[in-house]
């Protein structure tokens, strides 16, 4: 008798009898044993369909997952991703460093005395701290909360405002290149990079445009007076007369208060908003049907 062993599927060894429900034998009329090809058939059928069943089963363990990211299980998960984010960048702009921390403020602190780290910041820094801002906000449009896209209004003001400076006069001389129309040109799409989400950012572009008018004024007639060589010549034009009437004088004065005063503002604003950000914000993810 030869030997025979199970393979697990109910199969056959090299002896030709299986144990246990294996596919029968048929004798052929010679003496020879033939083996029931056609139930082997239907067992192989039956795993295939097994196997299909755990695919379709599998594919629909992963989509409810999927789904279930956007239900409440995941909540806590999204606030601490992206409150992290958050404080990641905000700790960077107030003190220069990447903590994850929740940014708490002091009782006694004083947003319009205290010097923080933006106050000072460098290009390179600058472009740092774009990076934090736009790991946190970058998944933002999936997001249901308001506060996040006011506080965006007063960062992508801020941001230009630090990235573009005050547009002072000297900025002005180094931008001129003979022509006044070029270069105001050239001044005018840096301010227009300003967002005009509120009637204070309004305002600062119909500010600021019209006193960079003023000061490119000065700018081209120092040059035509050879006092523009590489920058002002200071000295140059301690003798030249005033290239604004008394009326631009004056009005120059008072757009420069004004500018100022909606800096101070928006400087504050963005302080006092990251200080509430890092410790009340709460996000959730959007409904599918205000997607």
């Amino acid at each position: 008798m030869n030997p025979s062993y199970d393979n697990g599927f109910g199969g056959f060894s090299s002896g030709g009898i299986a144990s246990g429900g294996g596919a029968m034998p048929i004798n052929s009329g010679t003496g020879d044993i033939v083996l029931n090809s056609g139930a082997s058939k239907e067992k192989s059928k039956k795993w295939l369909v097994i196997g299909c069943i755990a695919v379709v089963l599998i594919i629909a363990i992963v989509l409810m997952l999927l789904s279930t990211f956007k239900g409440n299980g995941t909540e806590d998960e999204l606030n601490i991703s992206v409150k992290e984010a958050f404080n990641k960048y905000g700790n960077y702009l107030l003190y220069g460093n990447d903590s994850t921390e929740e940014i708490v403020k002091d009782d006694d602190l004083d947003i319009y005395s205290t010097e923080f780290f933006f106050d000072s910041m460098d290009s390179e820094q600058l472009t740092i701290l774009k990076n934090h801002y736009d790991e946190y906000y970058r998944d933002h449009e999936l997001f249901d909360n308001n506060e996040m896209y006011e506080y965006n209004e007063t960062f992508e003001f801020y941001y230009n405002y630090l990235k573009d400076g005050e547009i002072s006069i000297d900025d002005i001389a180094a931008l001129y290149d003979g022509h006044s129309n070029s270069t105001q040109e050239k001044i005018n799409h840096m301010i227009d990079a300003y967002i005009e989400k509120t009637p204070e950012m309004i305002k600062y572009k119909e500010l600021k445009k019209r006193q960079t008018e003023l000061l490119l004024k000065k700018v081209s007639y120092y040059s035509e007076n050879g006092c523009l060589d590489d920058g002002i010549d200071y000295k140059c034009i301690v003798d030249l007369p005033s290239p604004l009437t008394s009326d631009e004088s004056n009005e120059l004065n008072i757009l420069d208060r004004k500018i100022e005063d909606i800096i101070i503002k928006e400087r504050f604003i963005l302080v006092n908003s990251t200080f509430w950000m890092s410790t009340n914000m709460e996000v959730e993810l959007k409904d599918e049907d205000e997607e």
